[in-house]
């Protein structure tokens, strides 16, 4: 692999002269005139490594530079850029930039442009599947499940290409806690934050296991599963996608289990009776 030429002196000061007055394949050609040669991206890394911008800020953000078919980045960019690093990931730093600069930046732009910066975009402060599992017992193809499902959101720490690591962001691990509370027994869950939290959110509305609602509403567990194959109990849900996975059932539907163990009482009697 070849090694990129040092720049020397003379292109140094040609490039702090010259710079935002002319196109930058017109600086990359006058450039090599006076040191080794140089190319448009090597001329913007270099330009961007140093401060230096490249174009007039009075000129619209979104205009190409003629021949390339590429925007030139900006120093409100490449702010913006560094800023979101290590907490968004390409894709999400290139939607703030387009919102915020009305471009068309891509995520493989980003991280072009972050290489030229020498700005890392490796995410920080993230859960691995490993840390999840050890925090919730729960296995992590299950934790893949959620995040495929869309439920779950996900990202891929390294360079976001196929067969890197997945990774969790504590805020959309806690706002999958909060829309599935049903999912998680804060009693099973590793004592410290997430325990807390798993447990002030059942608070609200616990959720309760077949066993438990068989007890308090004096039927028997069987009974208690077929109200709930048929449909009869309201806002159960199943802890798995498998149609043998374990039921958690809300709180707030002991009143309607109430009545319908009322009714099961007194058919009993009318049959006994009879």
């Amino acid at each position: 692999m070849t090694a990129t030429p040092r720049w020397n002196t003379a292109q140094d000061q040609l490039l702090s002269r010259l710079a935002g007055t002319m196109p930058v394949s017109e600086l990359t050609r006058k450039l090599s005139e006076v040191g080794p040669t140089r190319t448009v991206s090597g001329v913007t890394c270099h330009a961007a490594q140093r401060g230096i911008v490249l174009r007039p800020e009075s000129r619209r953000l979104s205009t190409r530079e003629p021949g390339t078919g590429r925007s030139e980045w900006t120093l409100p960019e490449d702010q913006v850029l560094s800023s979101g690093a290590g907490e968004l990931t390409a894709v999400e730093i290139a939607e703030r930039l387009n919102q915020r600069f009305l471009t068309q930046r891509k995520a493989a732009s980003v991280r072009n442009r972050a290489r030229c910066l020498r700005v890392s975009l490796l995410l920080t402060g993230l859960l691995s599947q490993i840390d999840l599992t050890s925090i919730f017992p729960v296995h992590n193809r299950r934790f893949e499940r959620w995040h495929a499902s869309g439920a779950l959101l996900a990202h891929r720490r390294g360079t976001g290409k196929h067969g890197s690591r997945w990774w969790y962001r504590p805020s959309d691990v806690e706002a999958f806690i909060r829309a599935h509370p049903h999912l998680f027994d804060w009693r099973r869950v590793k004592a410290g934050r997430w325990r807390e939290l798993v447990r002030s959110v059942a608070l609200h509305d616990p959720w309760l296991s077949v066993a438990e609602v068989a007890a308090v509403a004096g039927v028997r567990p069987a009974t208690l599963h077929v109200w709930l194959a048929t449909g009869l109990v309201d806002g159960a849900r199943r802890v798995g996608e498998h149609p043998g996975s374990a039921w958690r059932i809300p709180s707030s539907a002991l009143v309607g289990i109430d009545r319908l163990a009322g009714r099961l009482l007194a058919r009993s009697e009318v049959t006994h009776a009879s």
